[in-house]
This record gives C-alpha cells, sequence and structure tokens, in this order.
C-alpha cells in the first residue's frame, strides 16, 4: 500500500500518474491505480460527513483488492471544472466510465498507465451512499461485504488499461471494418459509439480514426462532428463516390476502373492509418452495395486491408455487422451477410444488433437472450458483441444531435463489450509468419482487373468528368438518388 494522498483536484484525479509522480516517492512506475471517495459540500454539510476520517477503512479495502493503490477523495462541487468531470460532461476528459450515481458519497477506482493520455475510472455501483455515510458514523463492519464489488471495479479499470497499453506496440494500426445487414441500420452510430468508448478507455482521441472509403451520402453525419469536436482524424466522404449517374457512367467505361476505384480506397485507409492505433472503416448500405461496379463491401474490405509488402497484397481485417432488432430475422440476416463475407475470406468478428426496443416481446433483454442462446449454441468463432438500445437523440441534424453524443456513447459502453471487439480485431493482424504468405488478389474476382469498354471503331470510352455524368444523367431523366 503506497499512501493515503487526501484531498485530490479533478486534475489530479484525471491524471492520476502525474500525481502519484509528485507526490509519492514511486517515479518508476508504469501503472497508477487509486480509489477515491467523492462527494459534495452538501454532505458535510447536512450530516456532518468527513471523508478524511474514513481514508482508513478505504485503505484496508485497497488492501485486498489493489495491491499498491492511493487511497484520496475529491469534493465535486469544488469547482465548476471538478463537477464537469465527476458528471462525465468534459469534454477533455471521457474517464468517469459508466453512469454517476444519482447520489453522493459515492466510491470511485481509477487507474492509469504512464503511455495514457488521462485516467479511466469506475464508480463501485455495489456501496450506496447511505453505506458511505454509515461508515463515516463508525459502522465499519460493513467493510468486508465492500470486497467483491471493489475487486470487479479494479478488474474492470485493469482491463481498459491492457487494452490501451496491448496497441502500444503494435507494428501497425487495428483496422476494422463495419458494414450493416441493410441500409440505415447505424453503421456510423456505432462506429462512433465504439471511437467514444475508446477514448473513455483511455485512447488519445489523435490515435483513433474514422473514414468511409465508399459513400452514397455526402451530407455531414454526426460522426463527422463528433470526431471533429474530439479531435480524432476524419474522412468522411471518399475517395469513391457514388453520385448521381455514376453506375451508368461506370458501364460506359467513363470512370475509373474497379482496380483503380479499390486501389484509391485502400490507399486512404493506408495513409490515414500511419501513427494510428485503431481505424474505423465505415461501409456503405448492405454488404453488397457497389457491386456493380466491383467495389462491394467485401471488395473493399478486402482492398483496405493490412499491407503485406508484396505489391497488391493485403491480409484481410475482421468485419463487424451491425444487425436491427428481432430474433430469428436478426440472426437469419447476419448468417446471410456474413457469408457473403466468409465466401471471399473476409473474416466476421461478429455483430453489434442495434436500435433494439426496452419493450415488448421485440425487446432489449429479450432478443439479447435468445440471440445470445443462437450464438452459444452455433459452430462459428462469432460471437454478438452488444445489444443496443434505440436512441432517438442522436438521429436528425448533426448539430442537435451532438447534445446527445456523450449520453449515447456512455449507452453504448454499458451494452457493448468494446474491448472484446478490439481483441478480436487484433487476432486477425498479419504477424510476422503470415508476411511470407502469397498476397491477396484485392480486385476480389468479382469483376475483371481491367475492363475495356468499346466504341463503334474500337477505341475505348473516354473518362468523363463527375460534372459531366451527373449532368448527362439530369438531362436523361435520373432521380436525385441514382
Amino acid at each position: 500500500m503506497r499512501e493515503v494522498i487526501g484531498k485530490v483536484s479533478s486534475h489530479e484525479l484525471c491524471h492520476l500518474h502525474e500525481t502519484l509522480k509528485q507526490r509519492t516517492a514511486s517515479n518508476g512506475m508504469k501503472d497508477a491505480i487509486g480509489m477515491f471517495v467523492l462527494y459534495g459540500s452538501w454532505n458535510s454539510g447536512k450530516n456532518g460527513f468527513d471523508p478524511s476520517s474514513i481514508m482508513k477503512y478505504i485503505v484496508e479495502v485497497a488492501n485486498k483488492c489493489a495491491e499498491n493503490a492511493v487511497v484520496g477523495h475529491v469534493q465535486v462541487d469544488e469547482s465548476d471544472e471538478t463537477l464537469s468531470v465527476c458528471l462525465g460532461d468534459n469534454d477533455a476528459v471521457h474517464s468517469m466510465g459508466s453512469c454517476p450515481p444519482s447520489e453522493l458519497p459515492a466510491l470511485v477506482v481509477v487507474a492509469q498507465h504512464e503511455s495514457m493520455v488521462h485516467s479511466v475510472s469506475e464508480f463501485v455501483l455495489g456501496i450506496s451512499p447511505l453505506n458511505l455515510l454509515q461508515l463515516a458514523e463508525g459502522n465499519s463492519s460493513i467493510v468486508k461485504d465492500w470486497v467483491p464489488q471493489v475487486r470487479d471495479a479494479v478488474s474492470s479499470v485493469r482491463a481498459k488499461i491492457t487494452t490501451v497499453t496491448q496497441s502500444d506496440n503494435q507494428e501497425e494500426a487495428i483496422r476494422i471494418f463495419v458494414s450493416g445487414d441493410k441500409s440505415s441500420v447505424g453503421k456510423s452510430s456505432v462506429c462512433l459509439g465504439i471511437l467514444g468508448s475508446l477514448v473513455s478507455m483511455g485512447y488519445d482521441p489523435s490515435s483513433l480514426a474514422y473514414i468511409k472509403p465508399a459513400t452514397q451520402c455526402e451530407a455531414p453525419q454526426l460522426i463527422q462532428a463528433y470526431c471533429e469536436k474530439a479531435g480524432i482524424p476524419c474522412v468522411p466522404v471518399g475517395p469513391v463516390v457514388y453520385f448521381k449517374g455514376f453506375t451508368r457512367a461506370f458501364l460506359a467505361g467513363e470512370t475509373e476502373s474497379s482496380s483503380q476505384l479499390l486501389a484509391s480506397g485502400g490507399t486512404a485507409v493506408d495513409e490515414l492509418a500511419r501513427g494510428k492505433r485503431l481505424v474505423m472503416i465505415d461501409g456503405v448500405g448492405f454488404p453488397s452495395v457497389g457491386s456493380i461496379c466491383g467495389t462491394d463491401n467485401v471488395s473493399m474490405a478486402r482492398a483496405c486491408g493490412y499491407p503485406t509488402g508484396e505489391t497488391g497484397g493485403r491480409t484481410p481485417i475482421g468485419v463487424l455487422i451491425v444487425g436491427g432488432s428481432g430474433v430469428g430475422a436478426a440472426v437469419d440476416a447476419f448468417n446471410l451477410n456474413a457469408t457473403y463475407f466468409k465466401a471471399r475470406d473476409v473474416p466476421v468478428l461478429g455483430a453489434v444488433f442495434n436500435k433494439l426496443s426496452l419493450e415488448g416481446f421485440y425487446s432489449l433483454e429479450n432478443c439479447r437472450e435468445q440471440v445470445t442462446k443462437y450464438f452459444d449454441q452455433a459452430p462459428t468463432e462469432s460471437r454478438p458483441f452488444g445489444f443496443v438500445p434505440l436512441t432517438p437523440g442522436i438521429s436528425g441534424d448533426s448539430d442537435s444531435a451532438m447534445d446527445h453524443v456523450d449520453e449515447y456513447i456512455r449507452l453504448f459502453r454499458d451494452h457493448v463489450d468494446v474491448k472484446g471487439i478490439v481483441e478480436a480485431a487484433t487476432r486477425h493482424m498479419p504477424s510476422v509468419s503470415k508476411r511470407g504468405q502469397p498476397p491477396l488478389n484485392v480486385n476480389g474476382g468479382s469483376r475483371p482487373a481491367k475492363r475495356l469498354k468499346m466504341n463503334g471503331a474500337g477505341t475505348t470510352n473516354q473518362m468523363l468528368s463527375r460534372e459531366a455524368i451527373e449532368a448527362k444523367a439530369k438531362q436523361a431523366g435520373a432521380a436525385p438518388s441514382a
């Protein structure tokens, strides 16, 4: 046990590693862990609660749950900054774990690795404000019942810093491709939930990235607004855009070929991945969208795989499928879409089922129970990573939706095993031994690598500009979304 460090500020709480280097003699440590009592001025004013009087009991629990942990206390309303941090409302610090309790005092476990920007933490929800007040009144017999809950919180924060530090030694960024079992199922919001959760787990926002290499929509989306606010590098549009008239122009030989389009997507991901820990690659529509141009989600996922060092060679990246509500329909849709990827040797990590109601026959709890039973019995390595409730606040225009982003991220973390997704994706990163294998053909075979469109006397059609293609389509009566 190091020591009781007493009262700490919000800055010291969120930068625990630096705090302990300055306050203690243990300057060579790589991990820092602490247990802190959070309380308000109203606690001491009304009930005479003195957090320093219970520190010896917190030490007793810490000794049983976390070797070398320090203990202290934080007054949440000491300043506006402290209050916003402890409520999880501070944009610079997304570290307070699950939603804070509705009442104080509360016990929180905090941890940080030296490579992390800020601490991560979890409230010990099994210990009520009344318990802490009773402890201050001298009822120390209740402390022995706290050990299991505190151990769980310690395990949780340690798992978070393990997830972060494991990626420190990766030679290149982890890549995760997200596809949906249908359009508008919430692929981008799942990408947002994963990125936001990773930031709250201690990842530096600048070490993450988001890209949508192929898209049908060029309007600003919520994930773009979030990434820009959080400081996450983001490429929300392109380089492949299915604009009005694109598919007919492709068939007429007036655009880049399939291999050129795929290569541009792969190059964009490679450039964005440099110096990053993890890149979220957002698919478009359902898996076969873009197949008429040879740029469907499977082909794009292969093109965005890990470079092998061979010319055109790629190691496949893992795909996360986003599904909807239901039981039979959700499983059937997953299997159909997963088969599309697996048939082309693209691994499927599993699924996140999104936009589930909290009530009724197809409630989140009912769907989770039954769908999980299926995956437990199915002969597949894929698994359900989570079931996310419908969150109306994040739909609509990005400006108003941004008001609900932090709430959505906390909700997402409570319902999705983000650490499990990262670990599953990491298992599909290329090892040194795999780099000697023959490279994949990133064209995928859905279209020929070389496309020649003959025109009259045997000459190839000339490529047209986007403006020319859209004008031609409009003149022919194409719908705005064509």
